[in-house]
């Protein structure tokens, strides 16, 4: 009886305060790349992206205007040409101008030719030949809006027609855009020599123009 008071009135052992255990604690191991996709991105290396790609956009921007510029401002100063066509005869009849009975010659020499309008200096000269039809064809370069441009006749392969006709040795031609002719091309009226003889239907051509005359 006396064990049982003792063992009811024994003193509690107080309850520790921690208590451990043995469970292990697993720990995952992060590797680089993954710790790199989940960390915040820095604002800073965002903002230096976006400058990046603006001026890379910028740039691009830039350069096909500048190439546009440069390409429109070739085509505003290409040279203009202009061809100057006409063709030179020969005055069979002495009349003074072109008739049925004029011949044409081939292997006749022209000058195109520009002189400013104030003093008469010549400023531009070009050279080209007749055709076996007598026709020429000579290409000038450049506008030559203020110069006064003429095809005149040189020289004369037929020694039996190799006199300049007078009033018929220089055509006038209009050498620039400036006039509202679109074509290039520009028509000199004809050029002639004066033959040393006359053919014998001459008489009755010139009979012809006279009963027109009157």
């Amino acid at each position: 009886m006396n064990a049982n008071i003792c063992h009811a009135h024994a003193p509690q052992l107080a309850q520790p305060r921690h208590a451990f255990t043995t469970t292990s604690i697993y720990k995952p191991r992060l590797s680089l790349s993954h710790s790199f996709s989940q960390s915040p991105k820095d604002p800073i290396n965002q903002s230096k992206s976006f400058l990046l790609e603006k001026m890379a956009r910028l740039s691009l921007i830039a350069l096909i205007v500048l190439s546009a510029l440069v390409a429109v401002s070739g085509r505003q100063f290409v040279r203009p040409t202009y061809n100057v066509n006409g063709r030179v005869y020969c005055d069979t009849c002495r009349c003074g101008f072109e008739t049925p009975a004029s011949t044409y010659i081939a292997g006749a020499k022209v000058r195109v030719e520009c002189r400013l309008r104030q003093t008469g200096e010549v400023t531009y000269t070009v050279d080209g030949v007749t055709d076996n039809t007598g026709s020429y064809k000579i290409q000038v370069v450049d506008d030559h809006e203020d110069e006064y441009c003429e095809s005149v006749l040189l020289w004369s392969p037929q020694s039996g027609c190799a006199v300049l006709e007078p009033g018929r040795e220089r055509a006038r031609v209009v050498l620039s855009r400036n006039t509202g002719i679109v074509s290039n091309k520009r028509i000199a009226n004809n050029l002639g020599f004066q033959s040393d003889t006359t053919l014998p239907e001459c008489a009755q051509l010139l009979a012809q123009y006279q009963e027109v005359e009157d």
